[in-house]
């Protein structure tokens, strides 16, 4: 069962945790490493959002981040999904597993 929605306060830290589908392969190799990084690296300074530590397995990922002050209260999140989809195309058809719970929170 999912974790509920948390509130964010601004300035506060993130861990981000991602992972595979049934613990499926998301990291071939270096190469889909760099593509990610450099993928999020753009995101991130594109939305001025500081990243402090990040750890990529082939399975999963975490990330470190912070909120930034200014816009904490007042991201959506089908905003973000919006935002994740145009730097992280959906594979395969499948939308991202977090816009039901979007929808939940935001009708």
């Amino acid at each position: 069962m999912p974790r509920g929605a948390r509130l964010d306060a601004p300035g506060a830290l993130h861990h981000v945790m991602a992972r595979g589908i049934e613990r499926r392969v998301i990291f071939a190799d270096d190469r889909d490493r760099d593509t990610f990084l450099d993928r999020l690296g753009g995101a991130l300074t594109r939305s001025g959002t500081p990243c402090y530590a990040w750890a990529l397995m082939s399975n999963h990922l975490h990330l470190i981040l912070r909120t930034r002050p200014d816009r904490a209260e007042r991201m959506d999140p089908l905003e973000v999904v919006r935002r994740w989809r145009s730097v992280f195309p959906v594979r395969r058809g499948k939308p991202p597993a977090l816009e039901p719970e979007a929808r939940k929170y935001h009708p």
